[in-house]
């Protein structure tokens, strides 16, 4: 029941014994309205609002520029108090350079996975997943494990037919994009194939690959793995300097091992063998980025 006599002075609307504040118009029981308040048209319905609420009498929005005395005040900071820190306040200086970079080299070897032939092989790995721990969602397509079944009985048959060792192997490296499990069989024979072909960079550069793929998803081998992928790479390169995909994967897994140094060097010498190729020109995107980084 509303209290006879009681009214608020700003809209008029009846109030009750225990009211603070209007139900209506929002302000607070005993404050005046001032004389020249300016009225404020509510943006909902277009009602002129000449008492000092926050809400319109009309339609109850809320007016522009009017605060609710029915808001509480904002709390002042205590000096010298500091303030919550989230995720990344807990971030290090490195961590800014890092991550992002990695962001990027994982994205564009992700491109370069669907871009992959036998003659220009650069690392692929699925995005966002530094460090890599998980294989990719879709398991190696039918058609391709029954290449390999074709592939791994021309190989039996002929054991010195190095093309069908070097198919075979190439057919094991690209299902163990999909699932980690074949790059040992993809090892021993690109390691088979290298016997009599020591001098083939790209099936060196791709030996070096599969013991990097190793080294993602074993943690605790990753260390070893890295360094043997480092060294199959650094031999084609030594043997075939104008390789550009050997020094642009060892310029990828030495960025993933941490040696930022060593990384800068290859992709530098990956741009100074070809700028325009594909390779060159992410080369440089990476390079860019590590100059911006500081």
């Amino acid at each position: 029941m509303a209290k006879s006599g009681i009214a608020c002075k700003n809209c008029g609307a009846a109030l009750t014994e225990n009211d603070r504040f209007c139900p209506q118009c929002g302000a607070k029981i005993g404050e005046s309205v001032p004389e020249n308040l300016t009225p404020v048209r509510c943006q909902i319905c277009g009602h002129e609002n000449k008492h000092s609420g926050a809400f319109c009498e009309a339609c109850g929005a809320k007016l522009p520029g009017r605060k609710s005395a029915a808001e509480p005040p904002r709390q002042k900071k205590s000096v010298g108090a500091k303030p919550k820190q989230g995720f990344l306040g807990k971030l290090q200086p490195w961590h800014y350079v890092v991550i992002p970079l990695l962001a990027i080299v994982l994205v564009i070897l992700l491109y370069t996975e669907l871009q992959r032939d036998a003659s220009n092989t650069v690392i692929q790995s699925p995005p966002m997943q530094f460090p890599a721990q998980q294989q990719a969602a879709t398991p190696p397509s039918g058609e391709l494990l029954e290449s390999i079944d074709r592939l791994q009985k021309t190989a039996t048959e002929n054991p010195s037919d190095a093309g069908a060792q070097l198919l075979l192997a190439n057919a094991l490296h690209d299902a163990g994009m999909r699932d980690a499990s074949y790059f040992p069989r993809a090892i021993e024979v690109y390691k088979q194939y290298l016997k009599s072909k020591p001098g083939d960079p790209n099936a060196r550069v791709d030996l070096g690959i599969c013991y990097f793929e190793l080294g993602k998803v074993d943690s605790t081998q990753s260390a070893a793995l890295f360094s043997t992928a480092i060294e199959q790479m650094e031999i084609a390169v030594r043997n075939t300097p104008t390789h550009q995909p050997g020094a642009f994967n060892l310029g990828i897994v030495y960025l993933y091992s941490g040696n930022l140094e060593k990384s800068n060097e290859w992709l530098r010498r990956t741009v100074e063998l070809n700028a325009e190729s594909d390779l060159g020109r992410r080369a440089k995107a990476i390079l860019e980025q590590h100059k911006q980084a500081g």
